[in-house]
């Protein structure tokens, strides 16, 4: 626990509420590491089991994977710092099976959308109750609504907490390799409306990415307005961390690696012809692929994943997916949009030099711990792919310098510090 700035919260009066929203985000961990018993701090959230159903199961041994996710998303938090919503996450989770089972996505959408409003109606209320005990709201975009305009004009500053590129700009660049949009785009619709608003409500906007920043600005949002925290890995994920064996690099045979949802936005599409190229040329390699596959892109790329050098592993729980992490060589991520991908930051923790775009809003750098390659630019991928080939020696020599600048300076407690650090300044 970070006990010197415990103190700097109280002395402050500063008292926080922070707003995770629904299901895992960021912002559990971050009230976690600055939790104890002295601070100030209350999160509210969508749905945690209780402390009585979690004895339960591990009184009874019950090992089932949702009821364990449900375990984990709770981070130990003591029940007097922690305020749930179970109807709005229950609601919420009524609307996604709407669209994916049953194909409606208009009431899907109507009702997704109640569920947020419902949500920051709740916190309205919650804040009014409490106004004497805030000082800051620091909430996740898409669930502030009406309760931020009541903290305003309560004397409550507000923090909008926002993860991806600007919403107004997602569709295009994922239709177009990437690219910032040269002409007005037009306001999305549905939860996406209600992220802008909120983003236009808020006093302050912290973003997880220079990327996400410069899109934000692009978009005519005040450069002032707005400032960067790289959230890192969680604690679950460090607890898992050991140190690689590059020795055991098989360096006649070099195993890359994605892990995402294989589409478009992933920038797999480049990945397909950046590969489809290697095999052309003769290049030994394997490609492992770690993700989601809905029918519409199996049917895109079924004869593509049945190729020798393709192994598709599916979906793995994080513990999987980073034991396959250390088994590999080198990171694969050309998306064409994100915010800060976590994806990237668990691979750098386990050894892996990078290939990815600007876009994925990490922290990679050219030519120091992995490549930065050109979104929609399948000629730029190869080329990467090639020189770690061609010159196996550059994945250790990335792959120990990811290693350490994670486990340096990318956990929770360092993420805590600055986090403190910015409320200070506000």
């Amino acid at each position: 626990m970070l006990k010197v700035n415990q103190n700097f919260i109280k002395s402050k009066n500063k008292n926080i509420l922070i707003s995770n929203g629904y299901k895992d985000f960021h912002l559990t961990s971050a009230a976690k590491v600055l939790l104890s018993d002295k601070t100030k701090l209350i999160l509210y959230s969508g749905f945690f089991l209780n402390n009585f159903f979690v004895n339960f199961t591990k009184f009874f041994k019950i090992n089932n994977h949702k009821i364990n996710k449900l375990i984990l998303r709770r981070q130990g938090i003591k029940n007097k710092y922690l305020k749930t919503f179970f109807l709005g996450e229950f609601l919420h989770e009524i609307g996604i099976i709407f669209k994916n089972k049953f194909n409606l996505k208009k009431i899907s959408d109507i009702i997704i959308i109640y569920s947020y409003r419902l949500y920051a109606n709740k916190l309205q209320k919650y804040i009014n109750k409490n106004k004497q005990n805030i000082n800051i709201y620091h909430f996740r975009a898409g669930y502030g609504g009406r309760s931020i305009k009541t903290a305003k004009f309560l004397g409550i500053k507000t923090i909008c907490d926002h993860s991806i590129a600007h919403p107004s700009m997602i569709n295009y660049m994922i239709n177009n390799g990437g690219k910032f949009p040269n002409k007005k785009i037009k306001p999305p619709n549905n939860f996406w409306k209600l992220v802008l608003q909120d983003l236009e409500d808020a006093d302050f906007i912290l973003v997880n990415s220079n990327f996400v920043k410069k899109t934000l600005v692009y978009m005519n949002i005040s450069f002032n307005k707005i400032h960067v925290i790289y959230t890192g890995l969680e604690n679950k994920y460090f607890r898992l961390l050991k140190k690689k064996n590059f020795f055991q690099i098989n360096k006649s045979k070099i195993k890359f690696l994605f892990v995402g949802g294989v589409n478009k936005r992933k920038g797999f599409d480049e990945i397909v012809s950046a590969i489809n190229l290697l095999i052309k040329n003769n290049h030994n390699f394997e490609f492992h692929i770690v993700g989601s596959l809905t029918k519409e892109f199996n049917d895109k790329y079924i004869s593509f994943l049945k190729k020798s050098s393709i192994k598709f592993h599916g979906i793995k729980n994080y513990k999987e997916i980073m034991d396959i992490m250390y088994k590999s060589d080198v990171f694969v991520f050309p998306s064409n949009v994100e915010g800060s991908a976590r994806v990237i930051f668990e691979a750098m923790a386990c050894g892996c030099p990078i290939i990815t775009t600007k876009n994925t809003g990490s922290i990679v750098k050219n030519k120091e711990n992995g490549f930065i390659v050109d979104s929609g630019d399948y000629k730029s991928v190869y080329s990467a792919m090639l020189k770690f080939i061609n010159n196996p020696g550059l994945i250790s020599l990335y792959g120990k310098k990811n290693e350490k600048i994670i486990r340096q300076e990318y956990h929770p407690k360092k993420y805590a510090e600055k986090l403190i650090k910015y409320y200070k300044s506000t």
